[in-house]
Order: structure tokens, then C-alpha cells, then sequence
């Protein structure tokens, strides 16, 4: 590592990482990927291990394990607790509430939560439903029930169980 190039996205797994030795034992950390960040300035360097993709939720001491070891094991630095200036945690997530269902209106893509909460995309996530939704909307107005016709198409854009996983 050059001290005065920036490193971004290093994503290389540290010694013990692939061989599935997880602080904790938790496997679902385990697969979860993260990253290096290191922008050197004139005396000092910040240093970040960060995930961006992740249903699970990698806690704190987990991120702060990896970041030494791949500061140890990739770049050769050693991190002494008197070096350390400042340390920050924090957790930002990405994508908006899941819509409140059911409901007579029925949303679609970005106006039904179909938007990836990483990356804020959503047309994968929209195409793939799209003929699902189609038949449901057609079975839902073929029923008379003008009430619940969306329900079927809520029910394929946001199953109980996606709902779960979202939650």
C-alpha cells in the first residue's frame, strides 16, 4: 500500500475470513462481504470497513474485527488503541418504509417499495413482477369485489414472507 494513494473498495478477504472462522461462530456474518476504505492526508489516515449490501445487519465489533485484521494481514499496519483519534459507528438504511397494504390504490416499482435499498434501483426487482402483478390485477378485477381488487397484487408485490425479510 502506497501511504499516499487512497484505497477504495478493497473487498480482498483477510487470512481466517475464507477459511469461515467468524468471530461470534455467526455463518450469516460470515457471508455478508465488506470493504476497505483508506484515505491518507497530511499526518493522519482514516481508515474504514464498511458493508453497503447486507439482510443482515453486521454489528459494530464485527466490522472493527475485520478492519484489523485486513490492516494487519493485507497492508501490514498494526493499529495501537492510542493511535486511534476519534472512532465512529453507524448504520444508514437504505430504501423507504415498506407501503402500507392492502390498500384499493395499488403502487408499482419505486411507488410500491420495489426499490433495492443498496444500490436505489428497481427495475430488475419491477420487471420480474410485472406479469405476476398483470394477472393478479386482471383476477382482481374479474372478481366484482371492488373493495379488496388490488389485494392479489399487493399479495405478489409484498408477500407475508417478503414482508419478514424486509422487516
Amino acid at each position: 500500500w502506497d501511504n499516499n494513494k487512497a484505497l477504495f473498495m478493497d473487498l480482498s478477504q483477510s487470512e481466517g475470513d475464507d477459511r469461515g472462522e467468524v468471530n461470534g461462530g455467526n455463518e450469516d456474518l460470515h457471508r455478508v462481504p465488506s470493504f476497505l476504505y483508506v484515505l491518507p492526508s497530511k499526518d493522519k489516515v482514516f481508515v474504514e470497513e464498511t458493508c453497503l449490501i447486507s439482510k443482515v445487519q453486521v454489528p459494530f465489533d464485527e466490522l472493527k474485527r475485520r478492519l484489523y485484521q485486513r490492516l494487519e494481514q493485507r497492508l501490514n499496519i498494526t493499529v495501537k488503541p492510542e493511535d486511534i483519534i476519534e472512532e465512529e459507528a453507524s448504520w444508514i438504511p437504505l430504501g423507504g418504509p415498506l407501503p402500507k397494504v392492502p390498500q384499493p390504490v395499488l403502487g408499482f416499482g419505486a411507488a410500491a417499495g420495489l426499490v433495492h435499498p443498496a444500490s436505489g434501483y428497481s427495475i430488475v426487482n419491477s420487471l420480474s413482477k410485472a406479469g405476476p402483478v398483470a394477472d393478479a390485477i386482471v383476477e382482481g378485477l374479474q372478481s366484482g369485489d371492488q373493495e379488496h381488487r388490488a389485494d392479489n397484487a399487493w399479495g405478489v408485490l409484498w408477500s407475508a414472507e417478503q414482508r419478514r425479510k424486509m422487516a
